[in-house]
């Protein structure tokens, strides 16, 4: 993997040197956890990874001596470095995806994420709201058949049933191009590695307001859709913010688990502290009917989408 091959190529080389270990870890990397050399602490596959780290180690310093420089730096000064610009992308890159991964699982436990077939064209959907609920109407249907085909989730200011549906459009179009899609999925990786790797040697965590913003408005859509069931509120706050970190599936990769949680948990920082202050600001209001109930704690024991995939990649 050369610089011409990845959209951040003032992290290239480290990451192509900590490549092997990125594959064993998730594609997390936990500063404590990378400096243990040792190789008895009872992990399986733990003298594999402590061969990579060995590996990786030489550009790891050079580049944690580069990323503490720059931690130290005026905000000026960083604002004018290449490295610290493509960790910023980075950060924005996870950020999005930590959204969208509590877009899709709210409206996969709510029955609206259903993904056309591959075979299918892409479509538009109205799907029934819970039973009882006191809900606003429907939008009308010439306005579902004039997104039938789009994939423009990110327009949160939609009904519910119209961003469920364009998600699952965009899921399925990425089933259609699995290259394009394989690809995507490593940029994802890598992001969340550069983004995990400039954090832990101090570089500030940054916000993203188009994503902060996506993720309040599209909590205001689920809470017009769901009518009067506050006894759902609990369950709609776990699943969002387990979706924005992805503590329990760092846990499938073994080793320390506290401090990769409380890593997940610092990094998502930002984006659960904006869904926190949208919970609090609208206590006691409805998010969504009993439908909740079906799917929520099937989710709420899966991880964000880029662990995932880095489980799937190793493989």
């Amino acid at each position: 993997m050369g610089g011409e091959d990845t959209p951040y190529p003032h992290w290239a080389e480290l990451l192509e040197a900590c490549e092997e270990f990125a594959v064993l870890s998730g594609w997390r990397f936990i500063l404590v956890d990378f400096m243990r050399m040792d190789a008895a602490d009872g992990t399986a596959g733990a003298p594999i990874e402590a061969a990579a780290r060995a590996r990786a180690m030489p550009t790891a310093l050079h580049y944690a001596d580069r990323v503490t420089a720059l931690a130290k730096a005026s905000p000026a000064e960083r604002a004018n470095s290449p490295l610290y610009n493509e960790f910023l992308h980075c950060q924005r890159l996870v950020a999005q995806e930590a959204v969208a991964n509590s877009m899709a699982a709210t409206c996969r436990a709510l029955g609206l994420l259903e993904i056309p077939p591959a075979a299918s064209p892409l479509h538009e959907t109205v799907t029934a709201r819970p039973s009882g609920a006191s809900v606003a109407p429907a939008p009308p249907r010439s306005a579902l058949r004039a997104v039938e085909a789009s994939c423009e989730f990110q327009d949160t200011s939609a009904p519910l049933p119209v961003i469920a549906t364009r998600l699952a459009n965009h899921l399925a179009a990425l089933d259609r191009h699995p290259a394009a899609s394989a690809q995507r999925r490593e940029r994802l990786l890598h992001a969340s590695f550069v983004t995990d790797f400039g954090l832990e040697h101090g570089l500030p965590e940054s916000r993203d307001a188009t994503s902060e913003a996506m993720l309040t408005e599209f909590l205001q859509r689920a809470k017009e859709w769901g009518g009067a069931d506050p006894s759902s509120e609990a369950i709609v706050r776990a699943l969002v913010l387990q979706q924005l970190s992805s503590a329990d599936a760092d846990d499938a990769t073994g080793g320390s688990t506290a401090r990769r949680a409380s890593r997940a948990l610092a990094r998502g920082a930002a984006l659960r502290t904006a869904a926190l202050q949208w919970f609090d600001e609208n206590k006691g209001t409805a998010l969504i009917g009993g439908a909740i109930f079906a799917g929520a704690l099937g989710v709420l024991v899966a991880g964000a989408a880029i662990v995932a995939a880095g489980a799937a990649k190793r493989k």
